[in-house]
């Protein structure tokens, strides 16, 4: 997006100095360049929102208490023991 808005202005400061009505006027000079630059802003917005939506499924890091089965003399037992839980959302 920074791209584009920088060549828009850029295209657009190519052409001031030219006048834009009457003889001699050559404003299409820059003007390719303030196309691309408004086709690359209006493009990069798509990826904007896909990147918001990827930003919420992205992993994240969680506290959690796991149960493990720990053996004992008289056998095996459940005890709760902190982990950290990478979570993915769907």
């Amino acid at each position: 997006m920074g791209l584009g808005v920088g060549m828009t202005v850029g295209g657009i400061l190519i052409n001031l100095d030219q006048p834009f009505f009457g003889p001699g006027s050559n404003s299409k000079k820059g003007l390719w360049l303030s196309y691309v630059g408004v086709a690359t802003t209006l493009g990069s917005i798509p990826l904007f929102i896909s990147a918001h939506r990827n930003k919420k499924k992205a992993a994240a890091l969680a506290f959690n208490y796991q149960k493990i089965l720990m053996p004992y003399q008289t056998g095996l037992a459940l005890k709760k023991q902190p982990a950290i839980v990478f979570k993915i959302d769907f």
